[in-house]
């Protein structure tokens, strides 16, 4: 799911306009310049019905955007956001994801005092991903 995710991402202009292909899973490379997105699974949930488990599946996937500057990052995020908040399904590599969306969101921030503000901006944001997979490995 981790690939999928990272190549349907790469598709997407609005993201890829502002981060290049620089999508990472944890933990992006030590002194990755900035921008860039890094894609980290958090949970992994299989379904169940009232007789067995079922194929789909719950997954956290927690998505960070960075940026040099608040605006920049912000932006980051809001296109990742347009591009990954869906309700309806699809395909996504060898996935059918019947429902993707955000759950939750943060500002992770950090900012060094040198005369002005510096820093890294890290904005986080939790999506939902309800799945199965849809062709044999």
């Amino acid at each position: 799911m981790k690939e999928a995710l990272r190549t349907y991402m790469l598709t997407k202009t609005i993201i890829t306009d502002i981060v290049s292909s620089d999508i990472y899973s944890f933990p992006a490379p030590q002194g990755q310049a900035l921008p860039f997105i890094m894609l980290t699974r958090v949970s992994e949930e299989a379904g169940r019905n009232l007789i067995a488990p079922d194929e789909r599946y719950r997954e956290v996937w927690q998505i960070d955007c960075y940026h040099s500057s608040d605006q920049s990052a912000e932006t980051l995020k809001n296109a990742v956001r347009v591009s990954l908040d869906i309700c309806s399904p699809f395909t996504m590599g060898d996935y059918t994801i019947y429902n993707m969306f955000m759950d939750y969101s943060n500002d992770l921030s950090e900012l060094e005092q040198k005369g002005g503000q510096e820093g890294v901006y890290r904005k986080q944001m939790d999506f939902i991903v309800i799945r199965k997979k849809t062709k044999n490995p």
